[in-house]
């Protein structure tokens, strides 16, 4: 059974969105790890199931189970986001060798989505600095909170962003979920007032149900390159338990 914790995490909200950032030349996640976290993701190594990743929050006391992150590299000279996903399960601390605890806290993440963006030149700083201006993109703490507003302006990025390409030597989507999973994702947990217009212009496939957080978003075809108002292709329906 789950604790409240937990169970509080998978209820019916409104899903926060962090920035945690990575600075490939000063980090102790150097390069070659995440080309480690790459190959698991694309199946060329096995799943370490052992050593999930994890990363330091800096507002953790507001960090719920499930909540969404983005991570934004920066320090090099072609900064922004190379992978995003969930957090999960309650920030902690390491313990040190001399016995005391970190002062950083963290938590465990699950990746969605992960590219090599000096190849592939997604969701660059400069495209996220223009669609997004209300945000420090290249500077910051890592795990920091950033407004709902902001969050759907970013899930709106996103999904314009991916919906034009797919899995690539440079590029994954996870395999579980792939990529019209993770679009839905995107737009269910990110984009409050997207869903309430597509409420409001009755494209609810559960139409006993008008609490946006019992929806989810549905992509009802997959043409991406030929989307042009992105609410034409879109509607809402229960939210599915494997969403949660």
């Amino acid at each position: 059974m789950q604790d409240s914790f937990l169970s509080s995490g998978l209820s019916p909200r409104q899903r926060k969105v962090y920035v945690l950032r990575w600075n490939p030349e000063k980090s102790p996640f150097r390069p070659s790890d995440f080309e480690n976290i790459f190959a698991q993701m694309k199946g060329i190594i096995p799943y370490d199931a052992k050593h999930p990743l994890d990363w330091s929050i800096y507002d953790w006391r507001s960090v719920e189970h499930r909540d969404l992150y983005v991570m934004m590299q920066v320090g090099n000279g072609l900064n922004g986001i190379t992978w995003f996903g969930f957090l999960g399960g309650r920030p902690y601390q390491y313990e040190l060798e001399n016995g005391r605890v970190t002062r950083k806290r963290y938590v465990e993440t699950t990746i969605s989505f992960i590219h090599r963006i000096e190849k592939t030149r997604l969701l660059t700083a400069d495209k996220l600095c223009a669609a997004i201006p209300e945000v420090d993109w290249q500077h910051g703490h890592s795990g920091e909170l950033i407004a709902t507003e902001s969050a759907e302006k970013l899930g709106l990025f996103l999904v314009d962003e991916l919906r034009k390409v797919d899995d690539n030597d440079d590029l994954k989507f996870q395999d579980f979920s792939q990529k019209k999973y993770v679009l839905s994702d995107i737009l269910t947990f990110m984009c409050p007032a997207l869903k309430k217009e597509l409420l409001a212009i009755g494209r609810n496939k559960s139409e006993e149900i008008t609490d946006i957080n019992d929806l989810m978003v549905t992509i009802d075809d997959d043409d991406y390159l030929h989307w042009d108002n992105i609410k034409e292709h879109l509607s809402l329906d229960k939210l599915d338990g494997f969403m949660l």
